[in-house]
């Protein structure tokens, strides 16, 4: 779902502001690629997972490994903002489609902080229905900078 989404532009506004893809991952993958992340002692961190793990657990199963990565987080970077982005629709696979459904209720639902993407609907995904368009990609980068811009003030360039 980051692919598209340039990391150069984001630091033009928001000194300092990484992405890190990780394609194909799960939520339990995340534990072992965040570690360079983690090591870097961030002070906040958008999280962007789920999309994958729809096809083959429950919204349930799905929801508490978010939560148990956001708990990781924390623990490893006392202090840390972690910030949740909701899980993008999907129109690929139905089921999966209605476990990220109710993922996103749960999140939204849950005392975590959240990026809400509800504003990007199926007519921002590409021809197979799981990646973002063109259109989508800005739909996304526009949440990402609106959610930076609640957490840094814009970085001036002298």
């Amino acid at each position: 779902m980051l692919y598209g989404i340039d990391e150069d532009k984001l630091n033009n506004n928001y000194k300092n502001t990484r992405v890190r893809k990780f394609p194909g991952a799960s939520t339990s993958d995340m534990f072992h690629y965040s570690k360079p992340i983690l090591n870097k002692k961030p002070s906040n961190l958008i999280l962007h997972v789920g999309t994958n793990d729809c096809q083959t657990s429950t919204s349930g199963e799905v929801y508490a490994r978010i939560r148990k990565l956001v708990v990781h987080f924390e623990k490893e970077v006392p202090g840390v903002n972690v910030i949740v982005s909701t899980v993008i629709g999907r129109t690929d696979d139905l089921q999966a489609q209605a476990v990220l459904s109710q993922v996103n209720y749960l999140l939204k639902s849950s005392d975590l902080s959240i990026l809400d993407n509800g504003n990007i609907s199926s007519n921002h995904l590409g021809r197979k229905g799981l990646h973002l368009n063109i259109q989508g990609v800005g739909k996304f980068a526009l949440n990402l900078t609106k959610c930076l811009k609640g957490i840094y003030k814009p970085y001036k360039r002298q």
